[in-house]
């Protein structure tokens, strides 16, 4: 259906065979985004633009295997900025999800109230990203504010529950957002073919460079960590801070890679 945001799950069960998914509109587009790629796993979302059947393709980066397949509806509803919600708990419906679209840097707030003071509805907020992990949860009595800063550039979750389970009422939901700042980022400027140095640490836990490119043209990049304690994660971005793909793991290794 459209605005169903579905999560798609690849993962290997034998031999060496490394997966790869797309979904494909009517067109033969793929619109899909990769959400997280691991040796052995490859993790698919998609946003459903219209009501209407799509192609589902498991395939092979390379290797041959078996595999499972796992698809699962994360959310029914988009939430835009600026945008005031209003729906209805009912003792069989005590939670509903949203889409929210978000870039990193971004601090978002979201509001909600129950719109009867009456009607006993108790709300809780909570935010998750596409793996289900819950990033910021806040309660509250009639009114909840959740204020949380974006870590990636992602399609996010807004969890809208109702602590009442019994009781029945209408709420309101509003999604405001503070764009970030790109300079704060303090990007280092690289060139192709150039190689550079950095810690990860607790303090730092982000690194930020900068190139320059031109349509069509063809990027590898490369982490190698230089300590087993350091698992690797690649982001290319583009200058409106848009995520354009992600690695974490390249073949068994916790090295990431972002080939072409």
């Amino acid at each position: 259906q459209q605005g169903d945001l579905v999560r798609i799950v690849m993962t290997r069960t034998s031999d060496d065979l490394l997966p790869r998914l797309g979904v494909l509109n009517s067109q033969g587009e793929d619109i899909s985004r990769e959400s997280q790629t691991q040796a052995g796993e490859y993790i698919a979302t998609v946003t459903f633009p219209e009501t209407g059947w799509y192609l589902l393709q498991a395939s092979a980066l390379q290797g041959t295997g078996r595999y499972d397949l796992y698809t699962s509806r994360l959310a029914d509803a988009v939430l835009q900025i600026g945008q005031s919600l209003t729906n209805t708990f009912v003792p069989q419906t005590t939670s509903l999800s949203y889409i929210i679209n978000a870039r990193i840097g971004d601090l978002i707030a979201v509001t909600m109230f129950a719109t009867d003071a009456a009607s006993g509805v108790t709300p809780s907020l909570e935010l998750l990203d596409l793996s289900l992990n819950v990033l910021a949860q806040v309660d509250g009595d009639r009114f909840a504010t959740m204020r949380a800063t974006i870590p990636r550039s992602a399609p996010y979750i807004v969890r809208a529950s109702n602590r009442r389970p019994e009781a029945t009422g209408d709420y309101n939901l509003r999604l405001t957002s503070v764009p970030a700042d790109k300079e704060s980022f303090a990007p280092v400027r690289v060139n192709y073919n150039s190689q550079q140095s950095g810690t990860i640490s607790d303090v730092q836990p982000l690194d930020f460079y900068r190139f320059s490119g031109k349509t069509d043209e063809l990027v590898t990049v490369t982490m190698t960590g230089e300590s087993a304690a350091l698992d690797s994660f690649l982001i290319l971005m583009d200058s409106d801070l848009n995520e354009l793909a992600a690695n974490d793991n390249v073949e068994a290794q916790q090295n990431a890679r972002i080939t072409q």
